[in-house]
């Protein structure tokens, strides 16, 4: 093997790693945080939405800025700053008085969150050859799913101390901070040449003119599957437990999306008919839509397990298209993944609002119906966005794609 082989594998591994670690870090926060805001401030859902959406919004501003900058500085010294950061208010935000002093301590974590996403996948990216990307991209995608188990052991963790998972997350970050400064350094610059891997077949596809539009269509998709995805992570712990759910059902539950965020991953990394073609999009959106409805006339455990199966669906392949059309064949790969996660974190700001906004005026269950809504609302207005837009006739270029 040779050693550009050898560091490519490497650095296949830390995607996968550091993708598992740091999500798994955080989302052991997903159940206690906004249960610890109603036990330990008696916090209404309109305030554990505006908890969530302060925390989206530092999210979103930093990761348009931590993209651009992982273009200018070190990927290294980026990924240290992030992990300490948020590792730091982690652990402040179980000791904290006041219900405003917990919101501007999860706002700085995910800053500190925000610079790691795009950082890490602007190095994933300019490290990997071009036709391997969509493996990369199934690598890191699988990663933080599975790291997302941190739903569960969260709950799980709640019922034994409230302030157990905060420390867990904490600690967690500050080691993947002391790991990155023991790598050697050249693991986190940019690869200068490709491996020589006789197995990775070059194959040429023609990119049609006027593809671009996937790339709003990605992100369009992706905004609105956050939205979806972030209020539920924020609402439904409330509404569960008021439904006497203990926090292990709670994290369990949540567990459902990444479950199926997997499948769509592994899937979308192996068969790659999807390029470039809107049906597979429009179709997980009609899951996305019947996993709304199920969601909102679940009366128990196993009803909201299967509505969010059909979420997961949505989210991943939304995920997927978003992050491939952002940084294929790009040169300036922080910026565009700075792109695509400020875009995610746009929605994960309105789905905390728009379902504690939702559940405050009307009822628990109407901000399902409200997302389904917008899910119709979405297929059709891309419809006529791909009917109208106009190519031009220059935009054909070559891409290479790992078949």
């Amino acid at each position: 093997m040779s050693d550009l082989q050898h560091e490519f594998r490497i650095r296949r591994l830390i995607v996968a790693v550091y993708s598992f670690g740091i999500c798994l870090a955080f989302c052991l926060l997903a159940v206690p945080l906004p249960l610890l805001a109603r036990a330990q401030f008696r916090a209404t859902d309109a305030q554990i939405g505006i908890l969530g959406t302060v925390g989206m919004l530092c999210y979103t501003a930093g990761a348009f800025i931590g993209g651009r900058l992982a273009d200018r500085i070190s990927y290294r010294r980026l990924i240290v700053i992030a992990c300490l950061t948020a590792g730091v208010f982690a652990a402040l935000c179980p000791l904290l008085p006041k219900f405003w002093l917990l919101v501007a301590a999860n706002a700085l974590m995910f800053l500190g969150l925000s610079f790691f996403w795009p950082t890490l996948m602007a190095w994933m990216s300019a490290s990997a050859p071009a036709r391997v990307l969509p493996g990369i991209l199934m690598v890191f995608n699988v990663g933080w799913s599975i790291g997302q188990i941190g739903d569960y052991l969260g709950g799980v963790f709640y019922d034994i101390d409230i302030r157990l998972a905060f420390f867990l997350a904490s600690a967690l970050a500050i080691l993947f901070a002391l790991v990155t400064l023991l790598l050697p350094r050249h693991i986190w610059r940019k690869r200068t040449a490709e491996p020589a891997e006789p197995h990775l077949a070059v194959e040429h596809d023609i990119r049609p003119a006027g593809a671009d539009r996937f790339v709003w269509l990605g992100w369009s998709s992706v905004f609105t599957a956050a939205v979806l995805l972030g209020g539920v992570r924020t609402l439904f712990p409330p509404l569960a437990a008021d439904m006497h759910f203990s926090g292990r059902v709670i994290g369990l539950l949540l567990m459902a999306v990444p479950a199926m965020q997997i499948f769509s991953f592994v899937l979308l990394g192996r068969w790659h008919g999807w390029h470039y073609r809107f049906w597979p999009l429009a179709l997980a959106q009609v899951v996305g839509v019947a996993g709304c409805l199920v969601a909102a006339r679940a009366g128990g455990p196993w009803g909201f397990a299967a509505g969010f199966f059909l979420i997961g669906i949505l989210v991943g392949l939304a995920v997927t298209c978003s992050l491939f059309y952002s940084v294929h064949g790009q040169a300036n790969t922080g910026q565009r993944a700075g792109l695509h996660e400020g875009i995610s974190g746009l929605g994960a700001i309105a789905g905390p609002a728009l379902f504690g906004t939702v559940s405050q005026f009307t009822n628990a269950r109407m901000p399902y119906y409200v997302s389904a809504c917008l899910l119709l609302v979405l297929i059709v207005a891309q419809i006529v966005f791909s009917l109208a837009w106009r190519p031009k006739a220059t935009l054909t270029t070559t891409l290479t794609i790992n078949k």
